[in-house]
């Protein structure tokens, strides 16, 4: 996925901060909710694979009332190769109460770290 100069420029230039850090467990874990009354846009996501072997991972973008699966997944099965990190850049906007959900194929080896702004509604 490339973008325009321009595009890249911009997103420099807004001021992202870590909106969470998780380690990831075998089950589905909240990394990042949005709090009410505000919105926020996750520009950067990094899995960093700490294990000796590759690790799948799954990550979804919930709105309020949904369960993750199939029809609201970002990456299913995304392979994290063994001591590497996955940076993955995109904009997803979240309004209050969306989640994003991620689960690890192998317990407590993928940390999931998140970046972006949050913004009052």
């Amino acid at each position: 996925m490339s973008e325009t100069t321009t595009n890249a420029d911009n997103r420099r230039m807004r001021p992202m901060r870590r909106l969470a850090a998780r380690i990831l467990p075998a089950a589905n874990l909240i990394v990042y909710e949005c709090p009410a009354g505000r919105s926020a846009n996750i520009e950067t996501m990094v899995f960093c694979n700490t294990h000796s072997a590759k690790v799948t991972l799954r990550v979804f973008h919930l709105i309020p009332g949904e369960t993750a699966g199939t029809t609201n997944a970002l990456f299913y099965e995304l392979d994290c190769a063994a001591y590497t990190s996955t940076v993955v850049e995109f904009a997803i906007h979240m309004g209050a109460g969306d989640r994003i959900v991620c689960r690890a194929g192998t317990a407590s080896h993928i940390c999931a770290t998140l970046y972006g702004v949050e913004s009052g509604v």
